[in-house]
């Protein structure tokens, strides 16, 4: 194995820090400002491992929080508005799955990807819960097209430390 390990690497320090779990940690809800909101915090509804959801964070330069509560609001309307048993025309706002959304500062600290997009403390994301993680990418990708940006960043809750720059193409 350690054949196929580049030979300038210190085996000793290997595992000592990864950028991956540390950016993983630095998106969170807790503690970070919320700017709109349509969960019910009372609720304590068990949701199921597949449907945990996740955040996305868009890059530093997208500031247009009411342009981002607009579209969530169109995207995922509130309880009241879906009647039970009824399927709505939203593919993402069916009552038994979308458990609510968050839109707020959801990042601590500073990153740049790959292609030079900046996410920082400054960045809006979205939290949402209730949706499988393939349904949360296209979300994702929604959101890189309506907001015209190269990527987004995501957190899945299903799975521990996975992060994906998702293209809206």
């Amino acid at each position: 194995m350690k054949k196929q390990i580049r030979q300038n690497i210190d085996v000793t320090k290997c595992n000592a820090y990864s950028g991956t779990a540390y950016l993983y940690a630095a998106i969170s809800v807790k503690d970070r400002p919320v700017f709109a909101t349509n969960m019910d915090s009372s609720s304590d509804r068990e949701i199921p491992c597949d449907k945990k959801g996740g955040i996305i964070v868009l890059p530093r330069e997208v500031n247009d929080v009411q342009g981002l509560i607009n579209w969530a609001m169109q995207r995922f309307p509130s309880f009241e508005n879906i009647t039970p048993g009824k399927v709505s025309n939203d593919k993402y706002a069916h009552k038994q799955d979308l458990e609510g959304w968050k839109i707020g500062d959801f990042l601590k600290g500073h990153y740049t990807g790959k292609n030079g997009e900046v996410y920082s403390e400054g960045s809006l994301a979205v939290e949402i819960i209730g949706v499988s993680d393939d349904t949360l990418s296209e979300i994702a990708e929604e959101l890189s097209r309506t907001f015209e940006q190269k990527t987004v960043l995501v957190k899945f809750y299903a799975e521990r430390n996975r992060l994906l720059f998702v293209i809206g193409e």
